[in-house]
């Protein structure tokens, strides 16, 4: 999850400072927001990329208040990301609008899920608990769906990591 935050981070930097749209002095402090907004996402994006490790380490059974602790951290930290991140690709102008109308669409349905979710965690009978999981469940789904909606932007890019070694010049001793 941290990589695909730090790639969608470096593909919309790459596409605000790229935009051919930028003709004016206003323009320039518009970007200067749009950057702003985009290392926001991604300090956020990398803040719920480990809370998803600590909702995975500690099961609700086992350990509940350290479960629920990284899980409001994760999708609360998941929603702000995901509308923050629409709102970015939505100025930017770098995706088509199919693709747009998706992630609005799902970034709706993970505000929509997330709500009960939250609100049924302070109720303690059982049916209660179980229909907040299962809106738990799906507000995950949301967020993962929001994510392969990447592929259009991943699908563009190309990294390439080149590792080498450079060895000293060796002094002759004779």
């Amino acid at each position: 999850m941290i990589f695909i935050v730090f790639v969608k981070y470096s593909i919309t930097r790459f596409n605000i400072s790229n935009c051919p749209y930028v003709t004016s002095w206003q323009s320039y402090w518009t970007d200067q927001r749009k950057i702003r907004y985009n290392r926001a996402a991604l300090a956020i994006g990398l803040i719920f990329s480990v809370a998803l490790t600590g909702v995975v380490s500690f099961q609700y059974s086992n350990a509940p208040w350290a479960h629920m602790v990284f899980a409001s951290i994760y999708f609360i930290g998941g929603m702000v990301y995901i509308c923050l991140q629409t709102i970015l690709d939505l100025n930017v102008h770098a995706n088509p609008g199919r693709v747009m109308t998706i992630r609005v669409i799902i970034c709706a349905l993970c505000i929509l899920f997330f709500l009960p979710y939250f609100i049924l965690q302070f109720f303690t009978s059982a049916i209660n608990q179980d229909m907040s999981a299962l809106f738990e469940i799906l507000c995950a789904v949301t967020q993962f769906i929001y994510f392969v909606s990447y592929y259009y932007e991943f699908d563009q890019f190309k990294m390439k990591i080149d590792f080498h070694y450079s060895q000293p010049e060796r002094q002759n001793l004779l």
